[in-house]
């Protein structure tokens, strides 16, 4: 699969889309004062090419993979200004974001919106284990900034996903394992939706636990009639006064996906989203003006580090 195209240095291609067939490179990235609505590009997977509306070879859209990148810094006028000027010129621009799609996740969404445990105050989201993350890929350990643009990106999102967009944030980093430059662990406290539920988003390769079960993520919901869980395995667990429900979700397989690495899987439904959007089905979920929300709380977490101090936003009205 071409999935997972991201932008990094390089040029708009001057002679126009690579046939299918063609052995030279993709381009690896699009300047957007080069875009036009005749000028379109999708970097995703061979078979949602050939499921595009119009030309065979060149989709009108643009999907890239997630966009958190070390060097990138959103609150940057002018990387604002480039992000938006994609769909502005006609051009869709959507983000490969996966995690959000995983079949546990969305099932827990699901039962959340039931409101059966009531109205939500106070959640968890967990990534937190040991993997050996650095002797996977060791050129990790000269990153600057880690966890959070590798793990951030996903763990912000999915809770963006389950609790709406956030208020503020403060964040702290730390760095466990030896040798290696950037965070390895790192916790977001943030105030999130319209009616503000407390937020901790916990991130770490440096934690061994009982119940770790990588890539799994947890996540803990209190509300005023109850309490609901992803825990491991799959497992959500919804409690009242009835009692508790226990129920077990786990993710489709596939034959092509190594079941190391359930995350992965997410991907289908993610591109089916995506291939919606371009039909005019629906508006896809992670296209770039909500994605965007997402990479201001990636940066905003390094800020808030940096500074020791609360970062406020602005998506309910000026104090956030």
């Amino acid at each position: 699969m071409w999935n997972a195209w991201r932008f990094t240095t390089g040029h708009y291609p001057k002679h126009g889309p690579w046939p299918m067939n063609s052995t030279s490179p993709m381009p690896t990235m699009i300047r957007a004062s080069c875009l036009r609505p005749s000028h379109s590009i999708l970097w995703t997977s061979v078979p949602m090419l050939r499921l595009m509306p119009g030309s065979p070879g060149w989709p009108p859209s643009i999907a890239c993979r997630w966009s958190v990148r070390s060097r990138w810094r959103p609150r940057s006028k002018k990387r604002v200004k480039w992000y938006w000027s994609v769909p502005q010129a006609g051009v869709p621009l959507l983000v490969n974001e996966n995690w959000r799609w995983q079949y546990p996740l969305r099932q827990f969404k699901r039962i959340l919106d039931t409101g059966g445990i009531g109205i939500p105050f106070r959640a968890r989201v967990d990534y937190i284990n040991s993997f050996p993350v650095f002797d996977m890929q060791p050129f990790l350990r000269d990153l600057e900034q880690f966890i959070l643009t590798d793990m951030g990106s996903h763990i912000l999102d999915t809770a963006r996903y389950l609790f709406g967009d956030a208020r503020n944030l403060y964040c702290k980093t730390t760095r466990v394992h030896p040798g290696i430059r950037g965070e390895d662990v790192a916790t977001v406290l943030m105030e999130m939706g319209e009616h503000p539920v407390t937020v901790v988003c916990e991130m770490s390769y440096a934690s061994r636990t009982e119940i770790e079960h990588f890539p799994q993520t947890y996540v803990y919901v209190e509300g005023d009639c109850g309490f609901l869980e992803l825990g491991p395995d799959y497992v959500i667990r919804e409690t009242t006064e009835a009692g508790t429900l226990v129920r077990r979700f786990p993710p489709p397989r596939y034959e092509w996906a190594d079941s190391r690495y359930d995350s992965h899987l997410a991907i289908t439904p993610c591109q089916m989203d995506l291939l919606a959007h371009l039909r005019g089905e629906k508006l896809a979920e992670t296209r770039a003006e909500e994605n965007i929300k997402t990479v201001e709380l990636v940066f905003g977490s390094y800020e808030s580090a940096r500074i020791g101090q609360a970062i406020m936003f602005d998506h309910y009205g000026k104090g956030g």
